[in-house]
């Protein structure tokens, strides 16, 4: 029996890891954060175990009582991260195969998203980004809370029109297959980037493949189910 959905209508991939191969730099980036946040006060174990974006959040709220600082303090941090960002891009590329992989996927009738953590800015600047072929590319400027958080996906199915129960997230971090089942999608992994066939499988990931190209070539050209 597969694990993928005996109907499945679309596909949402995650980008750095899964489509490109990237290059960022999170260690400098966190630093930088959090040495913002200190110089506002707060103090390190406030953000012990988060990711970057939500240690902004963090530091934001405790900040909150001055708007002005916290606005001030926002401002540094997205600059921190977004230069982060932009150097690593530049030395990012599309992995091999991986625009007609997709274009594959939609001319043969699945539908595709794109979800990424990273700013629109950085997309941009990586060779080939924004000419893949999709029907919806959400960076974190589209949405109010990126993965893990369900908001990212539950957006992206909502421009793909497509019900959870019929899609599949597609990444290489547990990150993503822990958004993908919390918007009961069905969820698969792949080995070209930070995740490994033993922590995907720990996240719950439905089905661990190499790549996406192997993705597309099973559904490409495969009986599609009513």
């Amino acid at each position: 029996m597969s694990p993928l959905p005996a109907r499945l209508e679309a596909l949402i991939f995650d980008f750095d890891g899964t489509l490109a191969a990237g290059h960022y730099d999170f260690q400098v980036m966190r630093e930088g954060v959090h040495a913002a946040a200190r110089r506002c006060g707060v103090s390190e174990q406030a953000l012990e175990g988060l990711h970057v974006l939500e240690a902004v959040e963090r530091a934001a709220a405790i900040i909150g009582a001055d708007e002005g600082e916290a606005a001030a303090f926002r401002a540094e941090a997205e600059r921190i991260i977004l230069g982060v960002e932009l150097a690593g891009a530049r030395r990012s590329r599309l992995l091999p195969g991986v625009a007609q992989a997709l274009a594959s996927l939609r001319s043969s009738g699945y539908r595709v998203a794109i979800v990424t953590r990273n700013s629109l800015a950085a997309i941009e600047t990586i060779p080939g980004a924004t000419s893949i072929t999709c029907d919806a590319f959400l960076t974190r400027e589209a949405v109010s809370r990126v993965k893990p958080h369900p908001d990212h996906l539950t957006a992206a199915l909502a421009a793909v029109k497509c019900d959870p129960r019929h899609a599949a997230m597609v990444g290489d971090h547990p990150m993503d297959i822990a958004a993908g089942r919390a918007v009961g999608a069905a969820t698969i992994g792949v080995l070209t980037g930070a995740g490994t066939r033993e922590t995907l499988a720990a996240a719950g990931a439905d089905l661990i493949l190499d790549s996406v190209l192997e993705l597309a070539e099973r559904l490409v050209g495969a009986p599609r189910r009513p």
